[in-house]
This record gives structure tokens, sequence and C-alpha cells, in this order.
């Protein structure tokens, strides 16, 4: 059944999608030709096909196995040393989810020989490399006066005030922000991050509501060891802020206003669903994860600030949260080009079932370096967004916002 979308909660996500960052310090990673393309060095993602189906991987001497025999050899000789579902437990039958996995090998291996190996193995459909991408946003520091896109005397702003009039956001509402997590401590987000009560309630490292993941009482940080741990709390700072800009805590004397986080005391906001798919990179494969995790526990709509391509099981996650009634939001980008053709790092963008969404300044004008093109979806304010913050952190311009 598909969900139906409150036009506020479109509204969060549209603006919340905008924000940008500069360029990233990137990590020494293998590179495909271009300095914005970025693949994890020993990591790729595998499709079964479904005449082998269903694969339950065990080990034996630290080396995979599958009773694959073609599979096996090859486990052998890159010593892999780990194969996890993509998506553990997924909640709807299409599109089929349970064929993918994560497989990660000896770092000294070189990743195109591993891709070419496996993509010969008959029994394998897809062979992906896991992209690496860059987180998007330009912070800024203040409050509510200075949070221009919300409200401005000339007008180049989303009438947030008015809006409020009409609804200040609604706790029956989940937006995912598979993103560097949330500091879900902050006091200005606390009470509208989402919890999941079956898990809350539940027993201590136990699968309560059986979604293949443990203990996960605010969502997931797959960043960790496999297959990561529950606790999605953010240190570097972006998903924080992006967060921030759709949920803060409005009216409650502290810190910024969200658009859809509430009118406090009494009405909460929008609910926060904390889920980390990197640091400074987001990673392709956790992102697909996060996705597919969003889809399965009941978001219905996920923010998606960093740039992407079509890689580490990502396209297939989209397909499933879009076929499910998701709204997947995308920002556009931050190289003032057109990047709708650009499916190495703008593979969202080139996607018409994704909602793309420039930046426009204080001025009602194309932020400068806002991408663009005919892909764009809409424009709404991107640019000097203020917003809630890590406090140790550099987002805070050394001004803990955490009050």
């Amino acid at each position: 059944m598909k969900k139906l979308i409150p036009i506020f909660t479109v509204l969060s996500l549209l603006i919340f999608s905008l924000v940008f960052i500069p360029k990233l310090a990137y990590q020494q990673l293998e590179e495909n030709g271009s300095s914005d393309i970025y693949y994890a060095p020993s990591k790729i993602v595998i499709q079964f096909i479904k005449e082998v189906s269903p694969v339950t991987p065990w080990v034996v001497d630290e080396i995979i196995q599958t009773g694959i025999p073609a599979v096996d050899e090859l486990n052998q000789e890159f010593k892999v040393h780990t194969m996890r579902r993509l998506f553990p437990a997924p909640k709807y039958p299409t599109p089929d989810l349970t064929r993918h996995f994560v497989v990660k090998f000896d770092e000294s291996k070189n990743i195109d020989q591993v891709v070419n190996a496996f993509s010969k193995t008959l029994s394998i459909e897809k062979v992906e490399k896991v992209g690496l991408h860059k987180f998007l946003i330009e912070p800024n520091d203040d409050k509510f006066e200075v949070q221009w896109h919300l409200n401005q005397t000339n007008d180049c702003d989303i009438d947030a005030p008015e809006a409020w009039n009409i609804q200040k956001g609604s706790d029956n509402v989940i937006l995912a922000v598979p993103d560097s997590g949330v500091y879900y401590a902050h006091p200005d987000l606390n009470d509208n991050i989402w919890i999941n009560w079956d898990e809350y309630n539940g027993i201590e490292n136990y699968d309560d509501d059986e979604n293949g993941y443990k203990d996960d009482i605010r969502g997931w940080d797959w960043t960790g060891e496999d297959p990561g741990d529950n606790n999605p709390n953010d240190i570097y700072g972006h998903g924080t802020f992006c967060a921030g800009i759709a949920a803060a805590e409005t009216n409650n004397e502290i810190g910024v206003a969200g658009i859809a986080g509430g009118w406090y005391p009494g009405q909460e906001g929008c609910r926060i669903m904390c889920l980390r798919c990197g640091h400074t990179l987001a990673d392709m494969s956790d992102a697909a994860s996060a996705i597919g995790y969003a889809t399965d526990m009941g978001a219905i709509a996920v923010n998606c600030s960093w740039a992407s391509s079509n890689t580490g099981g990502l396209g297939a996650a989209v397909d499933y949260a879009v076929e499910n009634g998701l709204l997947i939001v995308a920002a556009a980008g931050n190289e003032g080009e057109n990047s709708c053709n650009d499916s190495s790092e703008y593979y969202l963008s080139t996607r018409s079932d994704v909602m793309v969404v420039a930046a426009t300044d204080s001025s009602d004008q194309r932020w400068v370096d806002s991408n663009y093109g005919p892909c764009v979806d809409v424009s709404a304010p991107g640019n000097g967004i203020t917003s809630t913050c890590v406090p140790t952190s550099g987002w805070c311009g050394g001004q803990p916002y955490s009050i």
C-alpha cells in the first residue's frame, strides 16, 4: 500500500535536503579516473541469482564459505572474511533484496580483479563496487533571528510562520536521515527523535521485532564492525545539522526553530530516524542498508544530502523504497554545474522517481554553487542555513550550539 505524504512533510524534506558543504579532504581511497569518484578499497556488493538462493554463509579458518564451489574458490583466493546480507530482513517482497550481500576481502587485493572474477561467476547476477561520496551542506551560526530561510523581511523565505498557523509538524511523521548519524541527545532535538518501541521495551541483545537488528532503539550505525551497532550518534555533525533544519524543537526557548519541529510545550514535532552511513563520506552500501531499513521501519521520506553513485546496492535500495511508498529527496549538489547526467557522482539526480532539490540564496536567486538542470524538481533556500550542531565538531563554528 502506498503511503500518503503530508504536504508539510514534503516541505520539510525539501528544505533540509538543500544544504551543501565546502569541499572535503578525502582519505586515500581507490580513484576511478576522477578526482571526485572514490570506492571503498576492499569491499563490493554482490547479488546472487535466484536459483542458488537462499545463501547462508559460514566461516572456516577465517574464510567465508557458501557451499557454491566457484564462489568459495574466489573467497579463498581473495581472502574474503566477511559476507553479510545488505538488507538483513526485508519487510516487503518486491523488489527482492534477499540476494544482496556485502563482501569484504583482503586489503592487498586489487578491487578491479576481484570485481572481474566475481562477475564471471554464473551463480552471481551482479557485482558492484561501493562508492564513497561527500556529504552536502553549508554550515552557519546563529539563532532564529538569522534563520532567513524561515522568515525574512524581503520575503525570499519559505514563510514558516504562516505555515505554522496551519501545521507545526506531527509526531506521526517519521523522517529518515541516513547521514553521519544524529546527536540525538541534543537539547534542541532529543524530544523529536524516533524511538523503536519494540526494542526499547524489549529484551536486551535480542532482535525483538525480527528486523535483523538487535536493540535498534533510535536507528542504526552501519559504519562500525560488521554489521555495525545500535548507536547512530553523530561525531562529525553533518547529520545533526540536517536533522535540526527539519525538526529542531520549535518554541522551546533554546537554539533554532525546526521547520516541522512541533510547537513546544505541548505539540511535538516530526520524528527523526537516526541512521549512520558514514563519517565524512557516505558509503553507498551503508546508505543502501539505511534506506532499506527506513522503508521497513515506517519512514515516509528519506533525506539524501550527499553525492551518490549506483554502487553498493544503492539502486536496489531506492527501487525498494519507491515501490513501497517512500519519498526519496536528494540534494542537487554544489559544483555550480548541470549534474543531471552525471550518474557517477549524482546518480540520484538522474532518477525520475527521486525528488531533486537545488538551492536558492537570500535574494531568491539560484545559489551560485548550486547544481542545476532539467532533473531539478524544485528549488528552495539552501545557502547560509542555521541549524543544530554537535558541540565538539567544526560545524559549530567555535560556538557550542547545544543550548
